[in-house]
C-alpha cells in the first residue's frame, strides 16, 4: 500500500496510507519528532473487490500486501504503538502482519479476544491472519485518561462495539482521529463526545482526521427514531419478528431489548458470534439476562454464562408471537437451509425479517443479504432491509465541527473529501 497523502501542521507530520477519497481501509501514520503512531490498520474493501470474488480468494497476506489490500508491515515498524478504533475488518485488517514488536492498542482487549482472535485464529483461509500474532502484545485503551504515548480514548457510538475515537497531546499540537462514529449512541453506555472533551479540558483540536461515510449520501440512514419505529410496529403488527444483527453491532442488540421490554416476547439468540454480548449484557443491563433464551440449534459451544434453550424448530417456529429471534446472517441463513433439506414444512406467513445493514458498503454484505432475502422469502416472511448506519448523519458533520474546533481537517473514510473541506471551510467560520 502506497502512501496516498501527508498533511503537516507545524512539526506534526500525518501521513494516509488508506482511506482517502474511499471508504475503509483506514491507515494513518502520525509522526512527531522522534514519535511516531499508527491509527488502523484496515482491509481496502474497494481494492479487495477488484481481484477477489466466488471462488478466487486471496493466497495469503504477501499477496494482499502487493496489490494494495492491506497495509505493507513496514508501516508499523518502529512505532511506539498500533491504536485500533473499532474491529471492523475495514480498520483491523491483518494484525499477524504487523512488526512482531508492535504493541498494540484495542478498545477492549478481552472483546477483541472474544470475537476477532475467537472467530478467525483456526480459520483455514487468509481470515486466520486477522488476530494479532502475540496477544501478549496487546492491550486495552485508557478510557478518558493519558497513556504513556500521549493518547487518550474516548469511547464514541458505532455499529461495532466498543468503539473509540483517539486524541494525541502532541509535543506543539492537538490531533483527534475519530474512527467510525456515530454522534448519538443508540444506547448512551458513556459520556457524548461533547462532554468526554469538556471533562478533559480540551477546547480546541490542531488537526482533526474525521471519517464522512455519508456525506454526499443521496440517500442517507434512517435515524435512531426510524428504527425504534420500525422495531416496535414490527412486534405489534407480525406474528413473528426475525432480526439479523451485525455479530459486532452490540448498541443494535441493546435497542432490541429496549422493544421487548415493552412486550411479552423473549429474545432467542441464534447465532453463537453474538454470545459474546451475553457477559456485557449481564455486566450492564442484567435484567435483560432474564429475557433472554439461546437456540438449541447452536449449541456448539456453551454460551458464557448459564441460561436455558428453546428449539427454533419444535418451539419456536411453532408460537412465534412469543419470541424475537436474533441471529448473524450466515447463521440465519445455515438454519433455514437445514430445515429445507431435512424436509420441515415451516410456515413463516406473518413473519418480519428486519436485515440491518450498517455497513453497506461492504460487498460480503450485499451478496449475504440478496441470498438470506431469497431464503425468507421461501418460508414465507417478509424481509425488509433496515439501512441503520453505524456513522453520523451528513447534517451533523457541522455540530462536529463547532465541538472540535479544529483548525485543520483531514477528511477519511469517504468518497467525498473535497465536499467535506469545503463544509469545514464553511462551518469553521460560524465556530
Amino acid at each position: 500500500m502506497k502512501l496516498q497523502k501527508r498533511f503537516e501542521h507545524g512539526n506534526l507530520t500525518v501521513e494516509v496510507y488508506g482511506g482517502f477519497g474511499e471508504v475503509g481501509g483506514n491507515c494513518i501514520v502520525i509522526r512527531d519528532g522522534d514519535r511516531k503512531l499508527v491509527f488502523d490498520y484496515g482491509i481496502r474493501y474497494n481494492v479487495m473487490r477488484r481481484y477477489y470474488g466466488g471462488r478466487i480468494e486471496p493466497l495469503g497476506p504477501a499477496e494482499m500486501i502487493k496489490l494494495g489490500v492491506v497495509p505493507s508491515p513496514e508501516v508499523t515498524e518502529g512505532t511506539q504503538a498500533l491504536y485500533i478504533s473499532h474491529l471492523h475488518l475495514d480498520h483491523v485488517g491483518l494484525l499477524s502482519t504487523a512488526y512482531s514488536s508492535t504493541p498494540i492498542v484495542f478498545p477492549d482487549r478481552d472483546i477483541a479476544r472474544a470475537t476477532i482472535g475467537a472467530w478467525y485464529e483456526k480459520s483455514p483461509r487468509w481470515l486466520a491472519y486477522i488476530p494479532p500474532r502475540n496477544w501478549d502484545l496487546t492491550s486495552s485503551a485508557r478510557v478518558l485518561s493519558e497513556d504513556k504515548d500521549s493518547v487518550i480514548a474516548i469511547p464514541v457510538s458505532h455499529s461495532a462495539y466498543p468503539a473509540t475515537a483517539y486524541i494525541y497531546m502532541g509535543r506543539g499540537a492537538t490531533l483527534f482521529y475519530s474512527g467510525d462514529f456515530r454522534l448519538h449512541a443508540l444506547v448512551q453506555f458513556f459520556p457524548s463526545l461533547e462532554e468526554s472533551l469538556q471533562k478533559l479540558g480540551v477546547n480546541s483540536i490542531d488537526v482533526a482526521i474525521i471519517e464522512g461515510t455519508n456525506i454526499g449520501n443521496p440517500a442517507p440512514p434512517m435515524a435512531r427514531s426510524g428504527f425504534e419505529e420500525i422495531m416496535i410496529s414490527s412486534v405489534k403488527t407480525f406474528d413473528g419478528v426475525i432480526v439479523s444483527v451485525d455479530p459486532h453491532d452490540f448498541e443494535a442488540m441493546m435497542f432490541i431489548y429496549r422493544v421487548v421490554e415493552k412486550s411479552q416476547r423473549d429474545v432467542v439468540i441464534a447465532s453463537e458470534r453474538i454470545y459474546w454480548m451475553l457477559r456485557v449484557i449481564y455486566e450492564k443491563m442484567p435484567k435483560h439476562i432474564n429475557k433472554t433464551l439461546t437456540a438449541l440449534e447452536t449449541s456448539k459451544q456453551p454460551p458464557p454464562i448459564p441460561l436455558s434453550s428453546v428449539s427454533l424448530v419444535n418451539e419456536v417456529f411453532k408460537d412465534m408471537k412469543r419470541y424475537i429471534v436474533v441471529a448473524e446472517p450466515v447463521h440465519l441463513l445455515e438454519h433455514l437451509r437445514r430445515l429445507k433439506v431435512h424436509g420441515r414444512e415451516i410456515d413463516l406467513t406473518n413473519t418480519v425479517a428486519l436485515l440491518l445493514d450498517p455497513e453497506p458498503r461492504e460487498t460480503v454484505r450485499e451478496v449475504e443479504n440478496k441470498v438470506l432475502i431469497q431464503w425468507l422469502e421461501m418460508f414465507g416472511a417478509q424481509p425488509q432491509r433496515v439501512r441503520l448506519s453505524g456513522h453520523y448523519q451528513p447534517q451533523q458533520l457541522k455540530q462536529i465541527i463547532q465541538i472540535l474546533k479544529p483548525k485543520q481537517l483531514i477528511p477519511i473514510h469517504t468518497e467525498e473529501p473535497e465536499l467535506m473541506l469545503r463544509l469545514f471551510e464553511k462551518y469553521r467560520r460560524l465556530t
